[in-house]
């Protein structure tokens, strides 16, 4: 182990699979010696007539079994210990990952090619049940060209989209009866999420804030997005000013 670790922490270098398979088989032997040492005090106490005889003699000889055996274990491994070298250089990583600057206009070399990608999806997606989110969907998506399985009740898998043109929700699902609808939300909804978003405290520094954030809740139109958006965006304007000019 001396040599082991002089080699691991001053030279950089692994320890060779052997070493390291017998320095776990040395521990193995270690602990079934210390085992044996433990029971050792009760048989002595069972000795007699100057340690001649023993008055549990089966017991004894069944002991002194376990005893030769291991010290023959022992003398075998150490046999098999005699290493001219424990350590080598290990092998070079495959790559070294750095930090670096985003690349410009280099897209062309690093990307694979649509066919090779659609190749790679359908190699994962066709050992198992999936279910794939495409969100904000603003045309026709071809999801066979992509590698996509097209799901069905036998293979269990879901493709579940959002879109807010009703002509692609129909392209991608003519069955009508699986679409969902999504409504706006009605006025009251509407400004609650608003004031949520943007801070009862800011609607109450000028009177006429809250009748502005009226205004640019009834032009957002119950769309969720552009109120959670417009809310955060206008949470730090405290005068009224910034919201006239909003």
């Amino acid at each position: 182990m001396s040599r082991v670790r002089i080699a691991e922490d001053e030279q950089r270098l692994k320890r060779l699979n052997q070493v390291e398979g017998w320095l776990s088989r040395a521990e193995t032997l270690i602990n079934d010696a210390d085992q044996l040492i433990f029971q050792s005090s009760q048989h002595v106490d069972n000795l007699c007539m100057g340690g001649c005889c023993s008055t549990h003699p089966r017991s004894s000889i069944k002991f002194g079994k376990q005893i030769a055996k291991k010290l023959q274990e022992v003398k075998d491994q150490k046999e098999n210990g005699d290493f001219s070298d424990v350590a080598s250089k290990p092998p070079p990583p495959s790559s070294t990952e750095r930090p670096s600057e985003p690349t410009v206009g280099l897209e062309f070399y690093l990307n694979k090619s649509l066919d090779e990608k659609a190749e790679d999806i359908f190699k994962v997606l066709c050992k198992k049940k999936f279910a794939l989110l495409l969100d904000d969907i603003w045309e026709w998506f071809d999801l066979t060209r992509a590698g996509i399985r097209i799901p069905t009740q036998e293979n269990g898998s879901k493709v579940i989209f959002t879109t807010r043109r009703v002509d692609v929700c129909c392209q991608m699902q003519p069955n009508m009866d699986n679409n969902i609808g999504v409504e706006c939300l009605p006025p009251g909804e509407a400004f609650k999420l608003f004031e949520k978003k943007v801070g009862s405290e800011t609607l109450r520094m000028h009177p006429d804030i809250c009748k502005l954030a009226e205004a640019v809740v009834e032009e957002c139109a119950g769309l969720p997005l552009a109120l959670i958006t417009i809310g955060r965006a206008m949470a730090s304007k405290k005068t009224l000013r910034e919201w006239e000019y909003v």
